[in-house]
């Protein structure tokens, strides 16, 4: 009985410790994520002021040769 006992808190010890190690992967897997998601953002926005600014560059010098 006794040693039964201690297998079974031995267990719940290895899987605590497992899950903290588990959720602390994720906490800093969803930071990496998160600062990955900001940069991403600001790439859009330069590639689309690009865009804007192509186009508008483009339509300047078709302008010019009419």
């Amino acid at each position: 009985m006794e040693s039964n006992y201690k297998k079974l808190t031995a267990k719940i010890t290895k899987l605590e410790k497992s899950k903290k190690k588990k959720e602390e992967k994720i906490k800093e897997l969803q930071n990496s994520l998160k600062e990955e998601n900001k940069e991403l953002k600001q790439l859009y926005g330069f590639k689309e002021a690009f865009e804007k600014t192509s186009n508008e560059l483009d339509q300047y010098f078709i302008n010019m040769e009419e």
